[in-house]
């Protein structure tokens, strides 16, 4: 896939907090972002600020190196601003500090602090290098920057309500993060705003009712329908074929359709101990250190491949037996926070002479595919998967950059 390499231009600067999102934007939350808002996200792949960001960070296991979070929005002119910077995403505030000072007077490099209206995200290093803004933030903020844009427009009466109440979800967040987090969170209903509002709102219920029910559902579509192949539920590729299934993968990010759940995901793993650092970037030296099992994977619109380990059930039992607490357990969205991917789902290793190597690849994901809170999942797994199998030229385009192995990988929907 061709990406552009044009710079980010610098957006205007907004101080404004009326923190709404219109709804025409929230209704396209969950379609996939193809044309130019596909350019928009990518533009930063290959500029000058993203090579150098890269190499000055690309090495630590405590940062992400990303681009903007939704170029797109056209809400509120203080939010859309940061959700246009390019970002490095801390896995704590004080990583923030850690990684930005170092780059204090290189290329220009200068440090500010973001002179939001609300306590923590004032904290937020704000930096300029190459006549571009970079926003240094800890997860607990991005979760609040991706909470903002989600909020239904309302009308101006609620607006100073709303403030409060993100006041009071900023101090919370800033709790976790330093290891102290209160009882229980701000609600929304305490400060007269609707329950869809809440920062932990209740997801929407299933589509498809009952686990095994849904498990049914996408193994009786397991069948793979394209044009190289039919009738079958899994290949391995000829080289030729991997190599056509590359150079065919669409310019298309998928947005997480499980977006209502990600704030009580993340307060879940939060509470059950989580580390963020259980979730690696991979490279060639820590693919050879791969121990046999299952990893569950996302391509980021830069192809950075992000992955962690999935837990066999029976592991996670016999653990939390042991230790009576329950297994923190992180997921696909996780990888990439907030952000749309090219393509997520699962890949198997095998050692063999003490090497690894990928067995088995699929594009399963209930986060970014299969939802089954999205009304359009009968149709996502019945039609679109054979679509979202061919996502997986992302994951091989990936694999070749790095230089790993993907030979005589055998392909499969789930």
């Amino acid at each position: 896939m061709n990406r552009p390499t044009a710079s980010v231009r610098r957006p205007v600067y907004g101080i404004t907090l009326a923190l709404c999102l219109s709804l025409a934007a929230l209704a396209r939350a969950d379609e996939p972002i193809t044309g130019n808002a596909f350019d928009a996200l990518t533009a930063w792949v290959g500029s000058d600020l993203h090579a150098w960001l890269t190499g000055e960070l690309g090495n630590r296991a405590d940062v992400l190196v990303r681009g903007p979070l939704d170029p797109s929005y056209e809400g509120d002119a203080w939010l859309s601003t940061r959700l246009r910077y390019i970002r490095v995403v801390c896995f704590s505030a004080a990583i923030c500090d850690s990684a930005a000072a170092p780059l204090q007077g290189k290329l220009g490099f200068r440090i500010a602090r973001d002179p939001a209206p609300l306590p923590w995200a004032a904290g937020t290093v704000m930096a300029d290098s190459h006549a571009d803004t970079i926003w240094f933030g800890a997860i607990q903020q991005l979760r609040w920057l991706i909470w903002q844009r989600s909020l239904i427009a309302a009308n101006n009466d609620v607006i100073d309500r709303r403030r409060r109440y993100a006041a009071a979800v900023s101090d919370y967040l800033q709790q976790i993060d330093s290891g102290l987090p209160d009882a229980s969170p701000p609600r929304a209903i305490d400060f007269g705003l609707p329950e869809r509002e809440d920062f932990y709102a209740e997801p929407p219920g299933y589509v498809i009712e009952g686990y095994a029910n849904y498990k049914e559902y996408l193994h009786d579509h397991e069948g793979i329908s394209t044009d190289f192949a039919h009738g079958i539920r899994g290949f391995i590729p000829t080289d030729s074929l991997r190599g056509a299934m590359i150079d065919s993968a669409r310019p298309v990010a998928y947005p997480n359709k499980e977006r209502p759940m990600l704030q009580r995901e993340f307060r879940q793993f939060v509470d059950r101990g989580g580390d963020m650092r259980v979730l690696s970037t991979l490279t060639r030296a820590g693919f050879d250190t791969l121990a046999a099992g299952e990893y569950f994977f996302a391509v980021g619109v830069d192809g950075t491949v992000r992955f962690g380990r999935e837990l066999l059930r029976e592991d996670v039992d016999r653990m939390e037996q042991e230790t009576g607490r329950k297994v923190p357990r992180a997921n696909h969205a996780f990888l990439f926070p907030g952000e749309p991917v090219l393509t997520a789902g699962a890949f198997f290793i095998d050692r063999m002479e003490d090497r690894p190597r990928i067995r088995e690849v699929n594009a399963q994901s209930g986060h970014y595919f299969y939802s089954n809170i999205s009304p359009t999942v009968r149709e996502d797994i019945a039609v679109g998967s054979n679509a979202y199998l061919l996502t997986l030229g992302h994951f091989f385009a990936s694999l070749e950059r790095l230089g790993i192995p993907c030979d005589d990988v055998l392909i499969r929907k789930l």
